[in-house]
């Protein structure tokens, strides 16, 4: 490990970028927390872990960059030695992996009506990607040397990191399909919101999946320097946001109408718990009217004219454990539910 840029410079980058993911895991939560408070306890336990592994997360990974940096500067040997902190995000980023397929095998279970075998091999494959993760970590413990890992546990390296990538890709592909398969064919707005979802779906599944096989790859060809390292530390960082950003992706979805050409519209919402809720959108247009006078003179004049509109529509909330009862229900209910039910109450703020 004799070149810095492929030893302490690939490590100095990857923790750089892993900072800016923290940055954004960071607003990710915090948006989360303001947008969805009435959400369930166990999606907020979730989003909580989610922030304080990655925070653990970032900590190491900064006092892993001090150590080679720092306190062993211009100490090449030193860089063959496995800090303890490397050691650490290791098992880390396994944990916070396992944690999001459990949230995303929740998806495949409602969207796949109880389909248990994908939601079991789904989990079979993060528990052995946290298997590995731990047995890496100790066995790197007892190594304390870099260049000893492909030597001594390449097999748990790739089978973790195989299982990882492969679990992403199974939710990838299986929430594009259910997806697809309750497309409407009829409803466009309906249609165009699941094809954003399939988007972001394949999206975030095929980051993941890429940076985990870059993993694998470095880690194969290139052994003697930390360009595996680096890439790794990326890893818990995109999981993380994977989650969040397909929370926070409902908040997009919300208060979306139609606007009129040539009016402006007031929406003003009234929304009792369970009860109809009636929307009055109030529009205002100018419109030229001819009346006529006396000694045939004709005046124009201008006057406001107000359309008034009242549309009266049931809410219900579908309890998220129903939905996976196999009972039948149809796209919008798809849409509107699919990780909880929006919250429906109308603030001062929303009907300024």
């Amino acid at each position: 490990m004799s070149d810095l840029n492929v030893t302490v410079g690939a490590l100095l980058v990857g923790v750089l970028v892993t900072a800016v993911g923290y940055g954004i895991t960071t607003l990710q939560t915090y948006m989360y927390m303001n947008r969805f408070p009435k959400d369930p306890w166990y999606i907020r336990w979730t989003v909580w872990s989610l922030l304080i592994l990655d925070t653990s997360h970032i900590v190491l990974s900064w006092h892993m960059t001090y150590y080679y940096l720092i306190i062993n500067f211009n100490n090449p040997p030193a860089l063959d030695n496995s800090v303890w902190s490397f050691n650490i995000t290791v098992v880390v980023t396994a944990v916070i992996t396992v944690i999001v397929h459990c949230f995303y095998a929740r998806r495949v279970f409602i969207l796949g009506n109880r389909n248990w075998i994908l939601v079991a091999l789904i989990l079979s494959l993060s528990m052995v990607r946290l298997i590995c993760g731990s047995i890496v970590t100790a066995k790197i413990f007892v190594l304390k040397k870099l260049a000893l890992l492909p030597i001594k546990i390449p097999a748990e390296v790739g089978t973790g990191l195989g299982a990882g990538t492969l679990a992403d890709i199974i939710i990838t592909s299986s929430l594009v399909y259910f997806l697809r398969e309750h497309k409407s064919g009829f409803n466009h707005r309906l249609d165009s919101t699941l094809d954003k979802i399939i988007y972001w779906t394949v999206n975030n599944g095929l980051l993941t999946s890429v940076v985990g096989l870059v993993v694998i790859v470095t880690f194969s060809v290139m052994p003697d320097n930390m360009v595996f390292l680096g890439v790794h530390l990326l890893l818990s960082k995109l999981y993380a946001n994977s989650l969040l950003a397909t929370l926070n992706f409902r908040q997009a979805q919300r208060g979306r109408g139609l606007d009129t050409d040539g009016t402006s519209a007031i929406n003003v919402d009234s929304t009792f718990g369970r009860s109809p809720r009636s929307r009055t959108t109030i529009q205002f247009s100018d419109v030229n009217s001819s009346k006529g006078q006396s000694h045939g003179q004709i005046s124009t004049v201008n006057a406001p004219v107000v359309h008034v509109m009242t549309t009266t529509t049931t809410d219900v909330d579908y309890p998220l454990e129903d939905m996976s009862k196999g009972d039948s229900f149809g796209p919008e209910r798809l849409v509107a539910e699919l990780d909880h039910p929006l919250d429906r109450k109308t603030t001062a703020g929303d009907m300024a």
